[in-house]
């Protein structure tokens, strides 16, 4: 499938509309277009968190004659509006509404008498282990909580009904009790109930199939896309993912042209005298690390694989933004543990990626920033600006330990062009500031396209 399409030429698409769209905003229908008008807000139509999403259809887009439109598809992703995005339809939806919402499933007596992990054997330390199809193993309800207490299931052996030892939710694996307990009672030994090798084992559990964090600020996006079939040729094609706009519910109301206007020209002046820095989004939704305590509810700070997040990975990242330059001294002080660094001013950038507190930022220089409470100017509850204060981090802070990975090895990567497919240390192809009317043997390149611009 050839991309992008032979003039070379695909509009950026922009979901962020309050009126009807013109043809002449379009120049390509080798895909089909994404939908406009995209609405997200949390439903207040339902006692369980949900997001209701709305669309327009893409029929009414006239490019999209040329297509038979099967339906829609929704991708998720949750703290960055950059991925990764899971599609949540396992068909095209032929609809222009869609409930994201918590959802669970129930599987009754299913058979695990052939999904034993250990089966009471020398060499297994004796323990009955199996793991159950569908995991991780929530508890009853829509919490989306693991279940970690023997009276979360129900196991039955020969139709016997016991109650396991321990589970494992995250994993799905159960074990069943082996040891002899004594009931006070009756001053009785009893002895545990465990399959033979032609038993039949069922389980009953309940697993996750969909959930809705209902967290504070919870940064969930939505990208949309659309099938089709081509008319011509037959081809089922689908819009590019990256070519849909990322919509998340912290957006009031779709932008107008003159508030896009607003904050392209507020981009112009990062251009003009903003900093380059690569920002790290903090999650808070994912697979949580093994060094998550379940009863303190907190994560151990010296992780290497959560890097005291509590979710394995720790940060989505880096992205390349733009923010306004420092105005703040730097000053070293004494206290109690020895001397600190201390630099601590506010700053802002635009309305995407959307921040919250617990990122942090990377400067060229090495130095890292962690990011504080985000300011959000708005119109109408579109979000134009982010204004928040960062202060520079320790070097003994374990977010010095996350690694930042991706970045372009040229030297003076901005200067480059992309996508080339020569040895990528080489540095005689084209670069973005060449000018053609300026001999090589004195022209002055900086570190961005804007130097060269205010040079020549």
């Amino acid at each position: 499938m050839p991309y992008p399409p032979s003039n070379g030429r695909y509009p950026p698409f922009d979901g962020y509309k309050d009126r009807a769209t013109s043809p002449l905003e379009w120049v390509d229908t080798y895909y089909p277009l994404a939908p406009l008008n995209i609405n997200i807000q949390w439903s207040f139509n339902s006692v369980l968190p949900a997001m209701d999403i709305y669309w327009d259809p893409p029929e009414w887009l006239v490019f999209n004659g040329n297509f038979r439109i099967l339906g829609i598809n929704i991708y998720r992703s949750l703290d960055s509006e950059y991925g990764p995005y899971y599609r949540l339809n396992p068909l095209p939806l032929g609809s222009t509404f869609y409930r994201d919402m918590t959802t669970n499933q129930d599987v009754v007596m299913e058979d695990v008498s052939g999904q034993f992990l250990a089966r009471g054997r020398a060499d297994e330390a004796g323990k009955y282990i199996f793991r159950v199809q569908n995991y991780p193993i929530v508890k009853d309800g829509l919490n989306n909580i693991l279940a970690d207490n023997p009276l979360d299931l129900k196991v039955f052996v020969d139709g016997v009904e016991v109650i396991p030892a321990r589970v494992w939710g995250e994993t799905g694996e159960v074990e069943l009790r082996t040891a002899v307990l004594s009931d006070n009672a009756t001053n009785e030994r009893i002895h545990p109930i465990l399959p033979r090798e032609d038993s039949v084992v069922t389980c009953s559990y309940s697993y996750n199939t969909n959930f809705i964090a209902n967290a504070l600020f919870q940064r969930t996006f939505y990208r949309l896309t659309t099938v089709g079939m081509d008319g011509f040729t037959g081809e089922l094609r689908e819009t590019p993912l990256h070519l849909s706009s990322a919509r998340h519910h912290h957006q009031m109301e779709n932008l107008d042209y003159i508030w896009t206007e607003a904050i392209h020209r507020n981009k112009w002046i990062l251009y003009q005298g903003g900093e380059r820095v690569k920002i790290f989004i903090h999650k808070y939704v994912g697979v949580p690390c093994p060094c998550f305590d379940q009863t303190l509810g907190q994560a151990k700070n010296n992780c290497f694989i959560c890097f005291g997040t509590g979710i394995r990975g720790g940060y989505e990242g880096p992205y390349d933004i733009l923010v306004a330059p420092p105005e703040a001294e730097r000053s070293i002080r004494q206290t109690e543990i020895g001397l600190r660094q201390e630099m601590t001013y506010e700053t802002w950038t635009g309305p995407s990626p959307l921040l919250s507190q617990r990122d942090f930022m990377v400067k060229l220089n090495g130095d890292r920033y962690s990011v504080g409470a985000p300011r959000l100017p708005t119109n109408r509850g579109n979000v134009l600006q982010q204004h928040f204060q960062i202060g520079i981090l320790d070097s003994r802070d374990i977010r010095y330990k996350v690694p930042v990975t991706g970045t372009a090895p040229l030297m003076y990567p901005q200067t480059r062009t992309t996508g080339h497919d020569d040895d990528p240390n080489k540095v005689d192809y084209p670069q973005i500031t060449e000018k053609c009317n300026i001999p090589d043997e004195r022209e002055q390149r900086g570190r961005t396209p804007t130097y060269e611009n205010i040079v020549y």
